[in-house]
């Protein structure tokens, strides 16, 4: 399984996923839940969602479903299930992802 986390507006890649006690959940806890899964963060810059700035919420929808594509080269990779969690404006990133996985030729 592949497990792709996608943070909010005004968040963080990490940060998002880490509490006040400075455990980064997805690294400090479900390794050991699921220790054969591969757990990514997505990172993009959600400060410039709603201004005018040339990075928008497309473009980043557009850069996690390349990076994914990339990472899912071989057959083996092909198969895996992907989990996807958002918070927030991470949903609608994944939202717009998801009109093109239901098209796509990944299975």
């Amino acid at each position: 399984i592949s497990i792709v986390a996608v943070h909010g507006l005004g968040g963080h890649w990490q940060k998002t996923w880490t509490d006040a006690n400075g455990k980064f959940w997805l690294q400090d806890f479900l390794p050991d839940r699921l220790p054969n899964a591969r757990i990514m963060c997505f990172g993009y810059n959600s400060k410039t969602a709603f201004t005018k700035a040339v990075n928008d919420i497309e473009d980043a929808s557009c850069d996690l479903l390349d990076r994914l594509d990339g990472m899912r080269q071989q057959q083996v990779e092909k198969t895996r299930p992907v989990v996807l969690i958002a918070h927030s404006l991470g949903g609608i990133i994944l939202k717009k992802v998801y009109c093109p996985l239901s098209v796509c030729s990944w299975s």
